[in-house]
């Protein structure tokens, strides 16, 4: 490292540590926080016939782990009435009115999985173990096969015959056959068995806790074990019993959304992720001091403006990490800062999505550019014509994404058009000078490094540290002056030359 450059990281690494510890001594910041609560806004838009009225919802399931917030109905011209059942059910209903749809929001804050709700009493646990509400025949079926099983594997049992991972004897095997014809939803099979074996056991409805559209819920059996309410897993093979990141909706076998007579209406529910209260905490407490570092805090800007820079504040850190791919790695890409502006993008499609859209649009777009080669046109109206094809897949794709309720695909349309469209250019001149496994190879580091960036976005503890300490910039700016001096050999490079080193 020269000698000029050595002084200047260290003063700006001071520097950037110096304001760090300033800000949070004067204005109390924690200098490592802890992000414990999320909250997620939930939409659920309803669709009926006239004839179907009165509707009725089911509301979201509140306790300790999981806490409704603020509730907003939108229902122009309809009674609304909200009651909750004996089971503490709560329950949303239209009525007396002429409009044929309506919408439900809420802001759910989940709270870590260590926030259990206290052990309920007996008697309110006694409602989880009725059974007159299944048939009698359903109900002495499960009798036969609980008295069959040993009392230390019902569980496990009743959650294998319900998920049809395993068969019961061959004298039981027409006594199950008998319940799953009476009672078609596994969920209800496992609960309805757990309850004849003494279990206190409940169907949940709820949704992954991840954001999308969902027009349907997942339903669940749980089972009150060991002072704590514990979901069963029923999936193709056992993961341990518990279903940890989902949003409980509500409980019991009644749909989402019925209508009059117990009918069927359509629904669907959007949900999103939104910052957690720590970063109102944080607000709260910059806006309240007459410090000067309180008054030139990124706290104080409009809600719009945070939102955004809570993201820039990131990008330096995402082209270090690009830099250091790219010099010390040895991996080369399309374009310096196209894996950022692509990582940006998978923000909102979420990286699975992103990966796969990216990878149709740039093929696509490839097979248009060599459909154009034969014309031999001019390289701007070239461009012009592929960037128009690329607008016309990303706009299928968010149609595709509307129909199949998906709504990763849908925000497909954040992708960097332009970028796309040179790189659709920059990927058929790698292919015809250095052939198409070099572009696929170059195509194919350009989203192993968007992923990596991708990693450094999503990661909110990051995104709340470098908005509540800017000054971070700082050692960041450090950091990618030092690396501007690295000379030495990338690790591609080390196995490209290895042979070299070696001994004949």
């Amino acid at each position: 490292m020269g000698r000029r450059v050595y002084p200047l990281v260290i003063l700006l690494a001071l520097l950037g540590a110096t304001g760090i510890f300033l800000r949070s001594y004067v204005l109390g910041y924690p200098l490592f926080p802890r992000i414990t609560e999320r909250v997620w806004s939930a939409r659920l838009a309803v669709r009926w016939s006239a004839q179907q009225v009165p509707v009725t919802v089911l509301l979201p399931w509140e306790d300790a782990q999981q806490i409704v917030g603020e509730e907003r109905v939108q229902a122009p011209g309809l009674e609304t009435s909200i009651q909750t059942d004996e089971a503490n059910v709560r329950q949303l209903q239209w009525s007396d009115g002429e409009a044929i749809a309506a919408s439900y929001e809420a802001e759910l804050l989940i709270r870590p999985a260590a926030a259990r709700e206290p052990a309920p009493p007996m008697g309110d646990l006694r409602r989880w173990l009725r059974t007159d509400a299944w048939p009698v025949a359903a109900v002495e079926a499960a009798g036969w096969l609980v008295a069959a099983t040993p009392p230390d594997q019902v569980l496990r049992r009743c959650a294998d015959w319900a998920a049809r991972r395993a068969s019961p004897p061959a004298n039981l095997a027409g006594h199950l056959d008998r319940l799953r014809g009476a009672v078609r939803n596994p969920a209800e099979v496992a609960t309805l068995c757990l309850r004849v074996a003494g279990h206190p056991a409940r169907v949940v409805q709820g949704f992954p806790l991840r954001a999308g559209i969902y027009r349907e819920a997942a339903l669940l059996p749980e089972v009150f074990e060991a002072g704590r309410w514990r979901a069963l897993d029923l999936g193709p093979s056992p993961i341990g019993g518990l279903f940890t990141r989902m949003l409980v909706w509500s409980y019991g076998e009644q749909p989402l959304a019925t209508g009059s007579g117990g009918s069927a209406v359509a629904w669907q529910l959007e949900l999103q992720q939104r910052r957690s209260r720590l970063w109102l905490r944080f607000f709260e407490q910059t806006v309240n001091q007459d410090a000067f570092l309180a008054r030139w805090s990124l706290y104080q800007l409009p809600p719009d403006a945070q939102q955004i820079l809570q993201i820039l504040l990131l990008v330096p850190v995402g082209a270090l990490l690009a830099a250091l791919l790219r010099n010390v790695v040895g991996l080369n890409t399309f374009g310096t800062f196209m894996p950022i502006l692509i990582a940006i993008a998978f923000r909102q499609t979420e990286l699975a999505y992103g990966l796969s859209l990216f990878t149709a649009i740039i093929a696509v777009g490839y097979l248009v550019r060599l459909g154009l080669e034969r014309y031999k046109l001019l390289l701007v109206p070239r461009l012009s014509a592929i960037l128009t094809f690329v607008i016309g897949v990303i706009a299928f794709l968010a149609l595709l994404g509307h129909h199949l309720a998906m709504r990763n695909i849908i925000a497909v349309g954040l992708f960097p058009i332009v970028i796309l469209t040179m790189t659709i250019e920059r990927f058929h001149v790698v292919a015809e000078e250095t052939g198409t496994r070099a572009a696929l190879g170059m195509a194919a580091r350009t989203l192993v490094v968007a992923a990596a960036v991708y990693g450094l976005f999503s990661w909110e503890y990051l995104q709340l540290v470098f908005f509540t300490y800017p000054e971070l910039l700082l050692i960041i700016a450090a950091a990618q002056i030092a690396l501007g001096r690295y000379v030495g050999f990338r690790l591609t490079e080390l196995a490209r030359f290895r042979r070299i080193t070696e001994q004949p």
